[in-house]
């Protein structure tokens, strides 16, 4: 019997080959198609985050703004108060002076009417 042959061609064993090492590989590249997906996903999250960060950063700003600018309206609106506090008790001690003269020259006028009617103007002073 004499056994048969057939003479390997390059293109042949080029296929084989080729097969053999899509067979060995096919792990692999199902693994970084896996690791692909996962940074994918990862790099989508992310763009997410950031977004929000930057919208969170924003807004933190704007607070900071707004903030100062209502301590500045509560430093001007304190000034008005003590400013309105200061001018009340100014009209408060002038009511008051005022009520004390007025009470003054009542009782000098009745002292004056008094004296005059027992006739004795010169006992009178001035009430300034």
């Amino acid at each position: 019997m004499m056994s048969r042959t057939t003479p390997v061609t390059k293109e042949a064993l080029l296929r084989i080959l080729d097969e053999k090492l899509d067979e060995k590989l096919k792990p692999i590249r199902l693994l970084v198609d896996g690791l692909k997906d996962s940074v994918n996903f990862l790099s989508d999250k992310f763009d997410v985050i950031m977004k929000r960060i930057q919208v969170v950063e924003t807004r933190c700003n704007e607070v900071m703004i707004e903030d100062k600018c209502l301590k500045d309206e509560v430093l001007r609106l304190s000034t008005i108060v003590n400013q309105h506090s200061e001018e009340i008790n100014n009209i408060v001690n002038v009511i008051t002076l005022n009520n004390t003269l007025e009470g003054s020259v009542s009782r000098y006028l009745v002292a004056q009417k008094i004296l005059t009617k027992i006739q004795m103007p010169w006992l009178l002073r001035s009430p300034l």
